[in-house]
């Protein structure tokens, strides 16, 4: 290897910082945009109303709210 292409010393030191700066806001991003998809992904197989949000419960209905809309005259 000549002079110019010899990996620095402390390389990896700066690496590691550099990925310490990225993490927080990596894990914002994901926190901000991942719970929201999981939890609508969740909120889609429960039967969810107006009552729900007053009591917090919502019945777990399976694949009835999918099969629903493809059966409804709307969706043809």
């Amino acid at each position: 290897m000549t002079p110019a292409s010899a990996p620095r010393p402390g390389r990896r030191g700066e690496k590691l910082a550099e990925l310490l700066f990225v993490l927080p806001a990596a894990l914002a991003i994901a926190a901000l945009f991942g719970y929201p998809v999981i939890k609508n992904l969740v909120m889609s197989f429960q039967d969810y109303s107006l009552r729900t949000f007053f009591t917090g419960e919502a019945p777990w209905v399976g694949l009835q709210n999918f099969v629903a809309v493809v059966e409804d005259a709307v969706f043809s």
